[in-house]
C-alpha cells in the first residue's frame, strides 16, 4: 500500500453497507495508508431503491464505487453490463435504477 497509487477494494459478499464503510476506515487506518482513492471496482450488491445501500455508504465514506451487474440465470439480454453479449442501453430495471441513484447523488441533469 506504502507504494500504491490507489487501492481496490471488493465489495462483493459484503451484503450490510456498514461493512464497507468499516472497510475505508479500516483502510484509511492501516499505517502504511497515505492519501489516495479507495476504488470498490465491483460490488453485486444493489438496493437502488434503498436511501442506505452498498454504493451510496462508499460514496459517503469518501470511496469509488464499481456498479458490477452481470447477467443472473434466467435473466433477459438487457440485464447486465459484465455478460456477453452485452447490452449497452439503460433498459433494464436494474440498470435504470443504478442511474437514477447515481443522478441523485451527483445531481445529475435529466
Amino acid at each position: 500500500m506504502r507504494v500504491s497509487d490507489f487501492l481496490l477494494i471488493h465489495g462483493n459478499g459484503v451484503s450490510d453497507p456498514a461493512r464497507i464503510t468499516a472497510m475505508v476506515q479500516q483502510t484509511r487506518a492501516l499505517s502504511s495508508f497515505h492519501p489516495m482513492p479507495i476504488v470498490f471496482n465491483e460490488d453485486d450488491h444493489f438496493d437502488f431503491d434503498k436511501p442506505n445501500n452498498n454504493f451510496t455508504a462508499a460514496v459517503r465514506a469518501g470511496a469509488s464505487w464499481g456498479y458490477f451487474d452481470f447477467r443472473m440465470k434466467d435473466e433477459k439480454f438487457a440485464d447486465g453490463y459484465q455478460s456477453v453479449p452485452v447490452d449497452w442501453g439503460i433498459n433494464s430495471p436494474r440498470k435504470k435504477a443504478f442511474f437514477a441513484k447515481l443522478r441523485e447523488i451527483t445531481g445529475g441533469l435529466e
